[in-house]
């Protein structure tokens, strides 16, 4: 419980009457000592997950006041990271926002006789609308140490005051990196918690996409807000339209393949996922010709690809593969020690791939691609998250290099897929285990073989592919590779009950699956 005398004020020394800076200083240690260490630690978005917090000191915040209704918004510094962390206050007498904050309340609060909760004010309707608003407005916000900057996109539309009243929090999503909310049929606002310095990839792409490629095939981008420093900026939270959709792939293929295993598989994917998945490879090949697109804008127009370029990538994934095995070893880790017998013949598969000969480009793609990435809508897809795999840095995403990147990721979650149902399908006989086993195996070569063979129809022609078949299968073995390395850095950080699955996927890749 924590006591307030001054509504947000309690917790500033500098904002109270002096007899009460005493009271000040004792809310706000217990606020940054017991209150945000426990709240933090418990959220899916804390990137040191399992680690204790001792201290959350509130480094930089703005009492955000929009007449009659307000929120403490906070840059939390934890060891060295800094999160983003906006909070409400609802009291008793009005129920509904009590509800509203109960599953993301911080504490409970009590001041005089009114009692209520301390909340993450994302989870606060009044708060995003104000957010919406602010950024169909262009405002700006002076924090204690810096500045909130809210950025209109071209594709911001113009709202009335009614429209904006009307518009409701229909949905609460928690990510590993952020807390996205639906608003109604109208908008999806995404907001970053751990704060990384450098220009954000999502917002820089789909501002690209909206504006310039005009890329029919993701999400539109609205607009943003950006904290800015005496010494850096830093994307807080996007604005995007909302487009229907039925889910995303991933869910959409556990399920056909949970429905699958249970009943009589066939030697080959249903017709309808075989069309869906086409229709996938097409939109991501389509992609890749909008970031090849010459624009004038260097952060986007295509470069070269030289052996030079080649050379020095395969050296990252040599130095990765090395450090995620070193690290793997150390785990002692009974599922990981036939790979870990196989290290020379890793180093040796990624020193033998040669870069491919002739014109190549090298470009913006997405990074962190995957079944996870893309919602289906009307049979269609809609290609979203461009902010990279999230363990890396930001620059990592905003590094132009072979979109075949991205396609390997997909091929590897094809891989996930199968094996997660497989995992997930309870059986005792081992004839029945080993048949559909087999049928696994024959149903990733197939997917693999129908988006590969769809993507180079559509992609045909253009530099972001070999000509030669068997150099583009080399390049994408090794880049395959090179995402099961990550995967297999990740999942022991972040869910070692599946470090399995990419153990299995680099035997795979070494064996001359690809």
């Amino acid at each position: 419980m924590l006591v307030l005398f001054d509504n947000w004020t309690s917790f500033f020394r500098d904002k109270v009457v002096p007899w009460r800076i005493g009271m000040a200083e004792q809310l706000r240690t217990q606020l940054e000592n017991e209150v945000l260490p426990r709240f933090i630690a418990s959220q899916r978005w804390y990137a040191a997950k399992g680690e204790p917090i001792s201290k959350a000191t509130i480094a930089d915040s703005v009492i955000w006041d929009v007449g009659g209704l307000s929120w403490l918004l906070n840059f939390i510094l934890v060891k060295d990271a800094v999160y983003f962390l906006p909070l409400s206050l609802a009291w008793e007498v009005d129920e509904d926002h009590v509800r509203a904050l109960a599953p993301l309340t911080v504490a409970r609060v009590r001041q005089q006789a009114n009692v209520g909760v301390l909340g993450d004010a994302i989870a606060d309707e009044g708060f995003c609308r104000h957010v919406v608003k602010a950024i169909c407005g262009g405002r700006t916000v002076p924090t204690a140490h810096g500045s909130l900057r809210f950025i209109k996109s071209a594709a911001c539309p113009d709202l009335s005051a009614e429209e904006l009243a009307s518009i409701q929090l229909t949905a609460l999503h928690t990510q590993s990196t952020n807390t996205s909310v639906q608003l109604g049929d109208r908008f999806f606002l995404k907001c970053y918690r751990r704060m990384r310095p450098g220009v954000n990839p999502e917002f820089e792409v789909g501002r690209y996409l909206t504006e310039v490629a005009r890329f029919p095939h993701c999400v539109p981008l609205a607009g943003a807000v950006e904290y800015v420093s005496k010494k850096e900026t830093t994307t807080v939270a996007l604005l995007q339209g909302y487009l229907p959709n039925q889910g995303d792939a991933w869910g959409y293929t556990l399920a056909y393949l949970e429905r699958f295993l249970a009943t009589a598989p066939v030697e080959k994917p249903h017709g309808g996922y075989v069309s869906l998945m086409q229709t996938l490879s097409t939109r991501t090949a389509q992609l890749h010709r909008a970031f090849a697109m010459r624009s004038g804008d260097p952060a986007f127009d295509p470069e070269p690809l030289g052996p030079q370029d080649f050379e020095a990538w395969k050296a990252t994934v040599r130095e990765e593969a090395n450090d995620t095995l070193g690290l793997l070893e150390r785990t002692s880790s009974d599922k990981a020690a036939p790979l870990l017998s196989q290290r020379a013949k890793l180093m040796g598969f990624i020193d033998a791939c040669a870069a491919p000969k002739g014109a190549g480009l090298k470009t913006r793609h997405h990074g962190d691609y995957h079944l996870g990435q893309v919602l289906i809508a009307n049979n269609d897809f809609v290609i979203i998250d461009f902010e990279g795999e999230p363990s890396r840095p930001l620059a990592d995403a905003r590094r132009k290099h072979s979109p075949l990147r991205d396609v390997a990721g997909m091929l590897r979650s094809f891989n996930y897929a199968v094996r997660v149902a497989m995992s997930e399908y309870k059986t005792d006989d081992l004839g029945v285990r080993m048949a559909l086993e087999r049928w696994a195996t024959a149903w990733e070569r197939e997917a693999r073989t129908l988006f590969l063979n769809a993507y180079v129809q559509t992609a045909q022609g253009s530099p972001i592919i070999p000509r030669d078949p068997d150099v583009l299968a080399r390049a994408l073995a090794v880049f395959e590779l090179e995402k099961a390395v990550y995967e297999l850095g990740y999942e022991m950080n972040n869910r070692p009950d599946w470090l399995w699955v990419p153990v299995e996927g680099i035997r795979a890749i070494l064996g001359g699956r690809a």
